[in-house]
């Protein structure tokens, strides 16, 4: 697919997660570039871990990566809990635990808050599986909904560079250019591997998916225009490919 109507997708997710995103991708007839611009790290968990799972009455996963590292840090995921996971594919990743887990239809932070069972938690205890970092909206509309909420980060995303010279064949490729962004923090860590040059050209030429309306903002406020942006409908694989087809 190199002639003018080539859709190139540049996946901006940890490499694992790049790999399984470009399958499906090439399946739909796009070309996807795997240029990273974060890396998962695992954050050692505190010596009370396990107790604090096993006290609370509700669990929050933010992201499928506290599973991963949970598994690998030897941790036990109680079955008491009412479960409860910001999207798709972390509820997926709590399937083999065989844990009734609640999803919101608006897969981010204020999809989770407006879930009935997250709403009237005056005096519960509530513990957040996350990342280092990121989710305050999250912790502080749960607290002034009187729960007690603890953190628990698992592990840690840290930026890396994407290679310049792949960067500019990107945007030298003939046809139509995407950027996939999950978050906040990937834009943050993009637009500090890229050069001025670069960065001028991926917001004159390149298209937007973006996760939430929040991410979307931000990357107004770095140049691009509302109409180069769509907020997938789900966080999900089949909502990401049907935001770009």
């Amino acid at each position: 697919m190199g002639g003018s109507s080539a859709i190139h997708v540049w996946v901006t997710r940890p490499q694992a997660d790049a790999e399984s995103f470009a399958v499906p991708l090439r399946q739909q007839g796009m070309m996807p570039w795997l240029m990273p611009v974060l890396r998962i790290h695992a954050y050692p968990a505190p010596a009370d871990a396990q107790r604090l799972l096993m006290q609370a009455d509700k669990i929050i996963v933010t992201s499928r990566h506290a599973i991963t590292q949970a598994r690998a840090q030897g941790l036990s995921l109680p079955t008491a809990a009412a479960w409860f996971a910001v999207g798709r594919a972390t509820a997926d990743a709590l399937l083999p635990d065989q844990l009734r887990v609640q999803l919101p239809e608006q897969q981010d932070s204020e999809g989770l808050l407006a879930l009935d069972g997250l709403t009237q938690i005056a005096g519960e205890s509530i513990l957040l599986l996350k990342g280092v970092g990121g989710r305050s909206l999250l912790a502080e509309q749960l607290c002034h909904r009187g729960a007690q909420v603890t953190e628990l980060p698992l592990y840690q995303r840290q930026c890396c560079l994407p290679d310049a010279r792949m960067v500019d064949e990107f945007l030298q490729a003939a046809g139509q250019h995407w950027l996939v962004l999950a978050s906040g923090e990937t834009l943050a860590c993009l637009w500090q591997g890229i050069n001025k040059a670069q960065a001028e050209r991926l917001v004159t030429q390149c298209q937007l998916v973006v996760m939430s309306q929040r991410v979307a903002e931000r990357a107004i406020a770095l140049g691009w225009h509302s109409d180069q942006i769509r907020v997938a409908a789900s966080a999900s694989m089949s909502g990401l490919l049907a935001t770009i087809a």
